[in-house]
């Protein structure tokens, strides 16, 4: 029972992983909305207005080219106390990277209105607003038994969407679709030994090893509708609606496997592998409300406020009942997060942002396969869904810019800090699975650039230098023209001798 119990826990660690990765949203993206705590759906005036509200798409008055990616990142997770009680475990050790990145252009098009903007934009957009390199290892060394377990994730997930914004007056309604691909590889494993210890020394009597791998992709399509409304020059009011994202193809493989033995032999011994399983983490349904308020030409407030709904879903399909233990469906709960932003422009070309921002778990919950409630309630003691991780956290922003060879710069830095739990087991011990409170440190470092400048003062100069080039092609056909229509009169008749 206790190693089976251990095996049990091995399978579980990436599926626990999977679902509390998909839980946090407030992602920050773009060039300006960062350093404003990603208060951004009633004043965004950028290509990330494609995220954040299309129908914002509709303050862009001019070619807009925007860039924005991350310079350094430091992702540091503790654990304390979740490995095993008394002495003899080292730390545990993570290393992580979270590099959201965005690439954007915008433009406007068709007929203008009574301020001379063309009253159609359009945007297209690349997004990575999660990508992540998780290695954890833990090691447990006591009298009469060592442990060491050892955890891997890498996720990415690539959004490629097209946008519309119309201006109707002090309307503007906007769209977005974005083509969604998420890659997904967990690793787990653990081994360790017991041994029977007598006066003088111990002897190994098992040694064990147990791993899981789950990997998968899948590909779908999510839309994002927006609204903006300008009351008054100075306030700005945004509301935006993401749908879930609809799965349109993917496939998963899941791998696990262990073994006992002893100086006996091989005491027992499982593996299991299938490949082209159904797997799918779709968005969630999201409502953002943003406002704004525009104080003269140098002061910028924002803030919004961001609704996740409650949301079932089955992540894997394929995967036989019995001892397996996977997530038959993932419950994602009732989440609202804030975002709050400053700005102040020292001058047109530097402005500084500050902001601050939640991001709260929604604290899935895990709705297992049958064979598989009895061992955890035993361990967990969770009778109804086990344990599952969750962390609350909030963080603040800042960005300085600065024009530099006509392109518009900024630097800034986002840190957080989160609290909460998260699974441990215990190889030694009546407790194999506990909770374990854990705190979280997030810093990164951004550089975003907006080159819409450069391309419409380059525009200009083509533009210029055509039609200068038509006017001296005009010039010439005209100058030819002249020529070829002067009378032609004879030549003056030779002086007499």
């Amino acid at each position: 029972m206790p190693r089976f119990v251990a095996f049990v826990l091995c399978v579980l660690a990436p599926i626990t992983a999977a679902a509390q990765t998909a839980t946090y949203q407030n992602r920050l993206l773009g060039q300006r909305a960062p350093g404003m705590g990603g208060a951004f759906t009633g004043i965004a005036d950028d290509p990330s207005a494609a995220y954040y509200n299309p129908a914002a798409l509709s303050n862009l008055s001019t070619l807009q080219l925007e860039v924005g990616l991350p310079v350094v990142a430091i992702d540091q997770l503790r654990v304390f106390g979740g490995l095993v009680r008394g002495s003899g475990s080292n730390s545990d050790s993570l290393v992580a990277l979270a590099l959201p990145t965005m690439i954007g252009a915008a433009a406007g098009v068709g007929p203008k209105d009574g301020t001379g903007n063309e009253r159609l934009t359009l945007a297209l957009s690349l997004l990575i607003p999660w990508q992540r390199q998780v290695f954890l290892r833990q090691a447990l060394q006591v009298t009469d038994a060592s442990a060491v377990h050892i955890v891997q994730e890498s996720e990415q997930t690539l959004m490629l969407g097209a946008s519309l914004s119309v201006r109707l007056g002090i309307f503007s309604i906007g769209a977005s679709l974005f083509y969604i691909h998420q890659n997904v590889f967990w690793l787990t494993s653990q081994t360790g030994t017991a041994s029977a210890c007598g006066v003088a020394s111990c002897t190994v009597e098992q040694a064990y090893n147990h791993s899981t791998q789950l990997e998968g992709w899948f590909g779908a399509f999510s839309p994002r509708l927006g609204l903006l409304l300008k009351p008054t020059p100075q306030w700005s009011i945004g509301l935006m609606a993401s749908l879930s994202s609809f799965r349109m193809f993917g496939a998963g493989g899941f791998k696990t496997g262990g073994f006992n033995a002893s100086d006996a032999g091989v005491l027992g011994q499982q593996f299991y592998a299938t490949d082209n399983l159904w797997f799918d983490r779709p968005l969630p349904w999201e409502l953002r409300v943003g406002v704004g308020f525009k104080l003269g030409e140098r002061f910028v407030f924002a803030g919004d406020v961001t609704f996740y709904m409650p949301q079932n879903f089955p992540m894997l399909r394929g995967v036989p009942t019995g001892p397996l233990i996977f997530p038959a469906d993932i419950r994602r709960g009732f989440v609202m997060n804030g975002n709050l932003g400053f700005e102040y422009k020292i001058r047109p070309t530097i402005p500084l942002r500050f902001g601050l921002f939640t991001n709260l778990s929604a604290a899935p919950r895990v709705q297992l396969g049958p064979g598989a409630q009895s061992v955890l309630s035993e361990t967990a003691g969770c009778a109804d869904t086990p344990c599952m991780p969750w962390q609350h956290s909030a963080g603040i922003t800042s960005s300085v810019g600065a024009q530099l060879w006509r392109v518009q710069l900024d630097f800034g830095a986002i840190v957080s800090y989160g609290r909460g739990y998260m699974q441990q087991n215990e190889p030694q011990g009546p407790t194999r699975f506990r909770w374990a409170e854990t705190d979280q440190i997030q810093v990164q470092l951004f550089i975003g650039g907006n080159l819409g400048k450069v391309l419409n003062e380059t525009a200009i100069e083509i533009k210029e230098r055509i039609e200068q080039r038509q006017r001296e092609l005009e010039e010439k056909k005209q100058h030819e023209h002249d020529a070829a229509s002067q009378p032609l009169t004879a030549p003056p008749a030779p002086p007499p001798p």
